[in-house]
């Protein structure tokens, strides 16, 4: 994992274990995995779920839809207006929360 695909904040494994990307993190070069995503998360993260089995998160401004496909997890914003993209990972969820202005702390 690159330290380029994270930022201040993002939820990781360093050994085996999650902790928050700091300054300490990126420049120490902590050993760090990407966390994978799961339902499990999604729902203690208060994500609703639909009834085709779609998590969503919105805010005012912005909804949020994540999809389960085989594969992984995949998001789109505002209905298709960044397309469908890849959601593997618990920092790509913050970062997709993020973009959307969902000012929401992932728990784990």
């Amino acid at each position: 994992m690159n330290a380029t695909d994270l930022m201040l904040g993002d939820i990781v494994l360093a050994s085996g274990k999650p902790i928050h990307v700091t300054l300490a993190t990126l420049s120490c070069g902590v050993d760090v995995k990407p966390m994978p995503l799961t339902p499990e998360i999604l729902e203690k993260n208060g994500m609703s779920k639909n009834p085709y089995g779609e998590y969503f998160a919105e805010d005012k401004h912005c909804f949020l839809e994540i999809s389960r496909e085989p594969e992984g997890f995949y998001w789109t914003i505002n209905a298709n207006e960044y397309g469908i993209i890849p959601l593997k990972y618990v920092h790509e969820l913050q970062h997709a929360l993020r973009l959307c202005g969902i000012e929401k702390e992932v728990v784990i």
